[in-house]
């Protein structure tokens, strides 16, 4: 009898363990779910005062990367003061995602794709920029919740 070193045994389901964790789930439901926060977060990117209302809507450890940004901000309280800052800097402001490329992972989700900015400058001047983007988020306790966020400009 051949037999297949443990090692070797051990190796092959780990792997195929992995090959079906990467393998996306496509229910409506998760992707649905995903798309909700996005619009959810445009919704209150418009209207929102206060940095609170958008943090509702990040993990309390959420890692968020501005366009700008040297460094990520890291957690809530790194991330209410870039909220903050656009809130009262812009009075007039919109957020549109393009076309996002949704796809989830059993309790996670990765997204990637464009977003578009209309503000306005407390001088007055309308601004409009498309940036990338990429988002994790991650299913807690039924609810999806951004885990990771990165923002760059376009080529």
């Amino acid at each position: 009898m051949n037999a297949v070193p443990r090692n070797a045994r051990s190796a092959a389901l780990l792997f195929g363990a992995l090959l079906s964790c990467a393998t996306p789930a496509m229910g409506q439901d998760g992707e649905q779910g995903v798309a909700a926060v996005l619009e959810a977060g445009a919704q209150t990117y418009g209207s929102a005062t206060a940095s609170e209302a958008m943090l509702e809507l990040y993990d309390p450890d959420a890692v968020f990367w501005g366009t700008g940004g040297r460094e990520p901000f890291v957690g809530a309280q790194q991330i209410a003061p870039y909220f903050d800052q656009q809130f009262s800097n812009f009075s007039q402001r919109r957020v549109s995602f393009l076309d996002p490329i949704i796809r989830i992972y059993d309790d996670a989700a990765a997204v990637t794709g464009r977003y578009r900015f209309e503000v306005q400058t407390p001088d007055g001047q309308a601004l409009d920029v498309t940036h990338r983007f990429s988002f994790t988020l991650v299913s807690q306790e039924g609810e999806w919740i951004i885990v990771q966020q990165h923002s760059s400009q376009m080529p």
